[in-house]
């Protein structure tokens, strides 16, 4: 009877670890490549407050109108570069992309946090109840939250590259008045190297994902 049990165990030990790590996600729309040179820049942001650590909660924190995160990117000339965010996938944290770049020198100095007040958000116009991570308007609130070292990476012609994964723990004022001001925050990690969204990235496969997958040399999760 202990032999079953033991041989059960390794059994079920072994089918866990090939279980496929990938799980099925749609994807987020993306423009095809305009040219050969045309390239692609993604970051990957986990974000999680209290008790949140270790849980699902922790990757797919949601962007919304009330509160949310955004990479901070200088590209070649000095302009902050605008990137789309996917925040729902369930095989990655947050995820900002950025299709038909230029080649030159994109810099992440940080991530910029927006949030709303109470009195803000009876400020806010009906038509402009979204997230957009570069609005400057006087119904929302910024804070940059820089990196000690910024990351810089030159961005080859024709190519798919990611500026890294990045994990930061915050907390929340929690006040009536303005409860999704910051009270805290800090970087929990700061990995320029990681391509983890790249190999997320290789089982998208609309037909404008598939085109910039052919130049994404990350290799694809199974």
């Amino acid at each position: 009877m202990r032999i079953w049990m033991i041989a059960a165990s390794v059994l079920m030990m072994v089918s866990c670890a090939t279980e496929p790590v990938y799980r099925t996600e749609f994807p987020p729309p993306v423009k095809a490549p305009e040219s050969e040179a045309s390239s692609l820049l993604v970051v990957e942001l986990i974000a999680y407050t209290s008790g949140q650590r270790g849980t699902a909660v922790s990757r797919m924190m949601e962007n919304l109108p009330e509160a949310g995160f955004y990479p901070v990117v200088i590209g070649p000339g000095g302009k902050e570069i605008t990137f789309s965010n996917y925040d729902i996938s369930p095989n990655s944290g947050m995820v900002f992309y950025r299709e038909n770049l230029s080649p030159g020198v994109y810099t992440l100095i940080g991530f910029r946090y927006l949030w709303l007040s109470e009195k803000d958000m009876t400020l806010m116009p009906p038509q402009h109840q979204y997230f957009d991570g570069q609005r400057a308007a006087p119904w929302q609130q910024t804070k940059l939250l820089a990196l000690r070292r910024v990351v810089p990476i030159y961005l080859k012609p024709g190519t798919v590259e990611s500026l890294g994964r990045y994990t930061i723990y915050y907390t929340h004022l929690g006040a009536d008045e303005d409860p999704y001001r910051l009270q805290g925050w800090r970087y929990r990690r700061t990995e320029p190297a990681n391509k983890h969204v790249l190999s997320v990235m290789k089982h998208w496969h609309t037909a404008s994902w598939t085109k910039w997958n052919a130049r994404n040399a990350a290799r694809i999760i199974r």
